[in-house]
């Protein structure tokens, strides 16, 4: 394969990652609007604390071994032995949380509905497990067009339902159980599409030794405390708060999910490509440096420039956006949002730390840093919601992630050098200064909404420079996208 047409074929995979993301950017989005419009903060509320708690569970549930199978079939493409390992260890596992999630949520004083509605959840956890699987075998054997294929039949199947499911005035379990479905319907594809591409898995006769366990531990414990890091602070708040208060919490922080699909998606790119040929020296922490393909190189100024134009500004523009999306029934989430867009810039930061370890096979060190996290996270918000509520969930993220980023980043000092990321984000954070002094100066003379359009025009440009992209790439992208959609 010819240096260019490898490079065509990088940015396509990853054009069908970013396309993986804005349906689930849509599906997430729509849902949260349809429901904060049509029935309010209170059902919103209940929606998020049960999809709160799923996801946390899928964490249990996984084992971590979508992350772990998509390393080492990065290392060997034609393992698949590995992936009937996986799919084993996680079934046998999400099986174990499915139960776990029940019994735990049960000791909650929370209404029968809601119960109810956590009990429905469980059900997708294994068929979670295996779409999440068989995800990491597509974008490791670079098939990524496999998965926003099925991302989208998901799409089609659980949306247009919900929405008329949300109309009616349906109540928090019914549409749990619409998700449900559309995962159970993601979970058979994926597997149909991973038996008609050829990869012959292997399942054990029984279970992965001491040994695989071993090996695959660190992924799950790293995996386990990220998403209790994500998603402890709306259930923590769920002990003192009422529904309203977090359907408050919950329209903010679905805007920072969205958005943190962004590190999640150029993650699981640079993952197979940096653990075949990872930095080993001082002086390599970079990722590019690593990597052979400049693609790799300017998706990380892409994720940098997202980090910082869209965070800062969501919070500049914090009560319009909540405003213009949910209605005027959660413009008070506004304080909340823009302590969680500080959050937000942090986790893209960290996310991006986390990668390095974990494909430079320092997973144990990864999750002994990252244990942190969870634990500030708790105590802080022991201390601070009984004083601040929703805000104050906020404020214990930021002084969480903010620890786990500083270990993280230490220690990737000392093992390969400082990371040399500071001129990746120099352009868009100089931008974002200047269109936020802007934005004051003009504040209250231009209507909220020109401001906005033209903070969106000027970090879209901003994008385009900090990757070096030109109007004649997208197109040369799409043909690439394409070609590639149509192949194998």
């Amino acid at each position: 394969m010819t240096v260019a047409r490898r490079r065509d074929r990088t940015a396509a995979q990853l054009a069908m990652l970013l396309g993986e993301m804005a349906i689930v950017f849509a599906s997430g989005v729509l849902v949260y609007v349809l429901i904060s419009r049509a029935s309010g903060p209170e059902l919103l509320g209940q929606y998020s604390l049960v999809l709160s708690w799923l996801t946390l569970f899928q964490a249990f549930a996984g084992f971590g071994v979508s992350e772990w199978v998509m390393r080492e079939i990065g290392r060997s493409p034609k393992d698949g032995g590995t992936v009937g390992e996986a799919l084993a260890l996680g079934i046998v596992s999400s099986v174990g949380a499915s139960a776990l999630m029940v019994g735990v949520a049960s000791l909650w004083d929370y209404p029968h509905g809601v119960l109810r509605a956590i009990e429905i959840a469980a059900l997708a956890l294994p068929a979670f497990t295996v779409a999440q699987v068989c995800r990491g075998v597509f974008v490791a054997r670079g098939r990524s067009q496999h998965v926003f294929a099925i991302r989208l039949l998901e799409f089609l199947a659980v949306v247009p339902a919900n929405a008329v499911l949300i109309i009616r005035g349906a109540p928090v379990e019914t549409l749990i159980a619409t998700l449900v479905g559309g995962r159970m319907l993601g979970a058979a594809a994926s597997l149909a599409l991973l038996r008609v591409h050829g990869l012959r898995v292997g399942f054990p006769r029984r279970l992965p030794g001491l040994q695989r366990l071993g090996t695959v531990a660190p992924f799950a414990a790293s995996q386990a405390l990220g998403l209790l890091a994500t998603n402890l602070n709306l259930i923590m708040l769920s002990a003192w708060a009422p529904s309203e208060v977090l359907g408050y919490y919950g329209g903010a922080a679905k805007l920072v999910d969205v958005l943190l699909l962004f590190p999640t998606v150029v993650g699981t790119f640079l993952m197979p490509r940096l653990a075949a040929n990872p930095p080993r020296s001082p002086g390599t922490a970079d990722l590019e440096k690593g990597l052979e393909e400049p693609t790799l190189r300017r998706a990380l100024a892409g994720l940098f420039a997202v980090a910082i134009l869209a965070c800062a500004g969501l919070a500049l523009f914090a009560e319009w956006v909540l405003h213009a999306l949910y209605g005027p029934s959660l413009v008070p989430a506004a304080p909340i949002l823009r302590c969680l867009m500080l959050y937000c810039a942090l986790v893209f930061a960290d996310a991006m730390t986390s990668v390095v370890l974990k494909a430079t096979d320092y997973q144990r060190a990864d999750v002994a840093l990252f244990a942190v996290n969870p634990v500030v996270n708790a105590a802080l918000n022991l201390a601070l919601i009984p004083v601040l509520g929703a805000v104050g969930a906020a404020l214990a993220a930021v002084a969480a992630v903010l620890a786990s980023l500083s270990l993280r980043y230490r220690f990737i000092r000392q093992k390969f050098g400082a990371p040399r990321w500071g001129a990746l984000a120099a352009v868009p954070l100089g931008g974002a200064a200047m269109g936020a002094a802007a934005t004051w100066a003009l504040r209250g003379h231009v209507p909220e909404a020109a401001l906005f359009a033209a903070w969106t025009v000027g970090s879209a440009w901003l994008l385009m420079r900090a990757i070096g992209a030109r109007l004649g790439d997208l197109w040369q992208l799409r043909r690439a996208t394409a070609t590639e959609g149509s192949g194998s």
